[in-house]
């Protein structure tokens, strides 16, 4: 899938925000203007130990909404209306392709992946926002949960089952699989018992920790405040919270990071700092942090 697809688990209402939503936003529309609710997925899960996260970075990055729900509203609320914006774009998009007309006689099965830690009564959690969203709805449609790492190897290991790949897997391999996704990694190893069709066994149970992308957002909070102090810590959210140029910015970078043998140019992001001095991982004139691999 390409990465202009993945949007982020975000939605912000239009009832706290004022003159700055006229609609009920979401993904990248609910931009760090907004008060925003992030992954509230994570609350679905009873047993999910938020104080995981709890430390004194956490708010200067996420923001006080993040894993919080407005008020009168559960976690199966926020992710059913989420999902809902989700739904509804996606048939719009599928209807422009194909004509509404057409689509209506066209089943279809909705997929959704889960973690492989979390419990039958979280995945029927899941299942019930998702279909309090559509999901599901219509006619012949059909929803379905599949955990992630299975849905990993499925579409890893799809082209290496063809005759045309340079390299194919067989019967007796084992796979490794690790899942990095924004707020877990996982892994978990499967045995191929069939090609053709693609079939596996699951060889060991998955472990997994609390340490995704988000962790990564986390530390380079982290590594700000120790650089520049209050300078950074006390600046607007807006400038610094998930989605604002500053993190839009850093965000690429992570995304096409590699190691690369020999000197290499600095990471540049631009960010107003005003009282910060000069530095070598600060141009004050040009607004500019720099980082250093």
């Amino acid at each position: 899938m390409d990465y202009e697809w993945r949007v982020p688990s975000r939605i912000a209402y239009k009832g706290e925000n004022g003159k700055t939503c006229t609609k009920d936003e979401w993904g990248f529309r609910a931009t760090s203007q907004m008060k925003s609710y992030n992954v509230t997925k994570l609350l679905l899960d009873n047993e999910f130990a938020i104080q995981s996260f709890d430390d004194s970075i956490t708010a200067t990055t996420k923001g006080p909404r993040w894993l919080n729900c407005p008020a009168g509203k559960t976690a199966v609320d926020v992710c059913r209306d989420y999902l809902e914006h989700i739904y509804q774009y996606t048939i719009s998009r599928l209807e422009q392709t194909a004509t509404a007309e057409v689509l209506s006689a066209i089943p279809i099965e909705f997929w959704f992946t889960h973690s492989a830690r979390w419990s039958h009564s979280v995945r029927n959690t899941t299942i019930t926002a998702a279909k309090q969203a559509g999901f599901g709805s219509r006619p012949n449609d059909r929803l379905y949960m599949i955990p992630e790492p299975e849905a990993a190897v499925i579409a890893t290991l799809r082209h290496y089952t063809s005759a045309d790949s340079a390299f194919n897997v067989c019967i007796g391999d084992d796979v490794l699989i690790c899942d990095c996704g924004s707020e877990t990694v996982e892994t978990t190893t499967y045995c191929i018992t069939s090609v053709m069709p693609l079939e596996f066994d699951k060889l060991v149970v998955g472990t997994g920790a609390k340490y995704g992308a988000t962790s990564i957002d986390l530390r380079f909070h982290e590594w700000m405040i120790n650089k520049f102090g209050r300078f950074f810590r006390d600046l607007p959210f807006e400038m610094k919270g998930p989605g604002s140029r500053f993190m839009r910015e850093f965000e690429l970078y992570k995304n096409d990071f590699t190691i690369i043998e020999g000197e290499q140019d600095p990471f540049e992001l631009y960010l107003v700092m005003n009282g910060a001095g000069p530095s070598p991982s600060y141009d004050a004139e040009g607004k500019v942090v720099r980082i250093y691999p």
